[in-house]
Parts: structure tokens; sequence; C-alpha cells
């Protein structure tokens, strides 16, 4: 009770005093302005509203994030630089396994020469070989297929694609006739069983392990992209990019080591 009459005493002398000085109130009014900006403020601060906040001369200001921002916006564009490195070297590899394809073609095209004399016929037909080559190519998973553990596997599922185009094109080759010659059928053409030992062994020396050297130079590639980058990234205080590319750049050598474990292809 008596803490009520005191604080009853409180307000009313408080109020009194307002009464005979307006300026009590105007004072009052304004500090508990201040004060509670300055919580405000304080809140702001924690949530990361505002980079920094300070007080002045000129009274009570409030710096935003313009550096923070500067700082995201340069570590977007480094971001995309990076990406933009690592699809080249992609490309790089695809243009590769490409190339090898072709030049493997051109390789049966000779090796077929002795059975098959007619010169349309062998183009026709190693042209049709390559093309579970470019598909193989283009779905780019060699560092899976490639490791020494799944490599036999996966040159065997290869042949047994080129078998079937090499099938396809026995059948329509048995029922055509020669362009030079219409009395006569074409050229017979070696049975797949002749041609598969010769041409397994040209896909893995000149196509699988070309391939497979050229991923290890790719992910050697990729390192030096993920590691002349990450300096950047420190410098502008993005951890969170830099633990990223130290993830990417494990990662690649991780498929070094699959590649290089023993044995390979042909390896014992």
């Amino acid at each position: 009770m008596n803490e009520e009459l005191l604080e009853l005493g409180f307000w009313r002398a408080f109020w009194i005093s307002v009464k005979s000085n307006p300026e009590v109130l105007r004072a009052f009014i304004i500090g508990s302005f201040t004060v509670v900006i300055f919580i405000l403020l304080m809140v702001a601060s924690k949530l990361r509203l505002f980079k920094n906040f300070s007080l002045g001369k000129t009274g009570l200001s409030v710096q935003a994030k313009e550096k923070e921002k500067e700082k995201e916006f340069q570590s977007g564009n480094l971001e995309h630089l990076v990406r933009d490195n690592i699809q080249k070297l992609d490309a790089e590899l695809l243009e590769f396994a490409m190339e090898k394809a072709k030049l493997l073609r051109r390789s049966l095209a000779i090796e077929l020469h002795q059975g098959i004399k007619c010169s349309a016929i062998r183009k026709s037909l190693s042209s049709a070989l390559r093309y579970p080559l470019f598909e193989a190519s283009f779905r780019n998973n060699f560092k899976y297929v490639l490791r020494p553990e799944n490599s036999q596997y996966y040159i065997e599922r290869l042949l047994k694609e080129i078998s079937y185009e090499y099938e396809e094109f026995a059948i329509e080759h048995a029922i055509s006739y020669c362009p030079n010659d219409e009395d006569k059928k074409c050229p017979c053409i070696p049975l797949w069983e002749n041609i598969k030992n010769t041409l397994e062994d040209k896909l893995i020396e000149d196509w699988a392990n070309a391939i497979r050297q050229k991923n290890i130079d790719i992910c050697n590639k990729k390192i030096d992209v993920y590691r002349n980058f990450i300096k950047s990234f420190e410098e502008l205080g993005d951890t969170t990019k830099v633990k990223v590319f130290e993830h990417c750049i494990d990662k690649n050598r991780g498929y070094i080591e699959a590649f290089i474990r023993k044995p390979g292809l042909r390896e014992n």
C-alpha cells in the first residue's frame, strides 16, 4: 500500500512539474523517443539489416549495407567466371572424345580394307559404328565408367551397342545392289565375330585409354581453376564459396585417384 502511494506521489509530482514547466515534458518525450530509436537500431543491427551505425556530433546516423552488397556482387561475378571456365573444360573433354571417335572411324576403315574392297561400304559401315561413341561422348559420364573397376564392363557394353549397328547395316546390305551395276549384289561384309576382337583393341587403345588420360588432365585443370579463385573469395570474406570450391577440389582429386588405380584396361 505504501509503495502504491509512493508511486502515485511520484507521478503527481511529475505532473505538477510538467504543468509548471512544459519544457520538462518536452525533454521527457525527446529522451524517450531517442531511447526507443536506439533500441530499434540495436535490434536491426543484430538482424543484420544494417552494416553498422554510429553516434556522432550530427546525431545518430545509419550506414546501409552498401559495402556488403558490393562484395556480394563481386562474389557473384567471380562465381560466374569459375562456372564459365569449368564449362569450357567440359566442352574441351567432349570435343576430344568426339575427335577420338572420328579417328577411330578412319582407323577402322583402314582395317576393313582387306575384307571389304568397296570403298562406299567401308565408309558407310565405319560411320555407322561411330554413332554409339558419339552418344557416349555426349553422355559424358567418363569419370565413373572409365574407372578401372568399371571400364571392362563399359567397353563390353559399347561393343554390344556397336554390334547392333553392325547387324542393322548387315541386314540392309544383304538386300542391296551395287549402285554401279544394278544386276550385281553388293560385296559381302565380314561377320561380326571376325572383326569384334580387332575393334575391341582399337576401342581400348585409341579411344577409352586416351579419354581416361584426358579426364585426368581436365580434372587437374579444374583444380587449378578452383585454387586460383579461392584467394579472391577469401579476400571478399565469402567463406561459403571458399568451402564449396575446396570441396570441388577434393572431388576432382578423388576422380584422379580413381582413374589411376590398378589394374586398368589390359593391365595386370
